[in-house]
């Protein structure tokens, strides 16, 4: 009997703190992601850079409560030129903010604006059950349903886990309820085995609240530590926050370009992974409209007045 009475009690707990549909969209929660690109053989660009998310303050849109979300970068663009000739590594700095999440505790769902003047995306639905497909899409990957649902502890409550792909462990493709995906906080870049060069492959390394951190079970198997808030501080002359902004990205084939009127007359183009040159142009004016016809994953530059030089990678969907 008082097994049957021990066994109810921690079945009433562990429900008890799921219940109470614990979530970490709040003030001062940071999520540090890894991105990595996948390589074939001849390729000539590879991209790997970590992003770090952090949620600080409020605001209203359209009479709705969002939190603000901010995003820092750190990027490391390499160029592999056919041997013998020897590779560079570039490494550049981005600040991107504030963008717009809020979480919908009725619904227990999460929601996102990329710029205060777009529409809201559902990102996340916390109420998903084996077989459902999560709501962040891939370009690349189609196994985004749950396969399994585990309970895990969570600093001070339990959360379910959403694993997506594979029962092995460490387990690196999922999201985890109340507080977000494996793949990226509001974008998806499953880890798999790539058949081919230039895909995007993001795994989260930590995530920090007050003084406490969890390490994903792919960056604790592997011993990854968490990189500082320091580590994302740019010099003096990377970009600014606000003199550069291309949205929205990913896309569907057109977006925009925002830039301070000190960078109109720079040069803009576009390449493929294999470095050939897809558009090309002057800016003429801020904002300034681009259409890209194919989908895939693209690298565009800026060249300034003054040769200095600003890059980035935009994604096209084609649905």
């Amino acid at each position: 009997m008082w097994r049957f009475l021990l066994t109810y009690t921690l079945t009433c707990v562990m429900f008890c703190a799921l219940a109470q549909n614990n979530h970490y969209f709040i003030d001062h929660a940071r999520w540090v992601y890894q991105t990595v690109e996948s390589y074939e053989p001849g390729q000539i660009f590879m991209y790997s850079g970590v992003e770090e998310n952090t949620i600080l303050g409020d605001t209203i849109l359209d009479g709705t409560l969002y939190k603000k979300l901010y995003k820092r970068f750190i990027h490391y663009n390499s160029t592999k030129p056919p041997f013998p000739h020897q590779g560079t590594t570039t490494t550049s700095y981005e600040k991107r903010g504030p963008k717009f999440i809020r979480y919908d505790s009725s619904e227990n769902k999460v929601y996102y604006r990329e710029h205060a003047d777009s529409l809201e995306t559902l990102i996340y639905n916390f109420n998903l059950t084996i077989g459902d497909t999560i709501n962040l899409r891939s370009e690349y990957f189609i196994g985004n349903h749950v396969k399994r649902i585990d309970t895990i502890p969570l600093f001070e409550g339990f959360h379910k886990l959403y694993i997506l792909d594979t029962f092995d462990y460490p387990y690196r493709n999922g999201i985890i309820s109340g507080f977000g995906g494996l793949n990226g906080l509001t974008h998806n870049h499953p880890a798999f085995g790539a058949v081919s060069g230039g895909i995007p492959m993001t795994d989260l390394l930590c995530f920090e609240f007050n003084d406490s951190t969890y390490f994903s079970p792919w960056a604790s198997h592997n011993q990854i530590p968490c990189p500082s808030g320091s580590d994302f501080l740019s010099s003096a002359t990377d970009i600014k926050k606000d003199e550069l902004v291309l949205f929205p990205n990913p896309n569907t084939g057109s977006f925009t370009l925002k830039i301070s009127e000190e960078l109109v007359g720079s040069s803009f183009s576009i390449y493929n992974k294999t470095g050939a040159v897809l558009y090309s142009s002057e800016i003429t004016q801020s904002p300034f409209n681009v259409e890209i016809p194919l989908a895939g994953l693209y690298f565009w530059r800026i060249i300034t007045n003054t040769r200095r030089s600003h890059t980035g990678k935009i994604l096209v969907n084609r649905f």
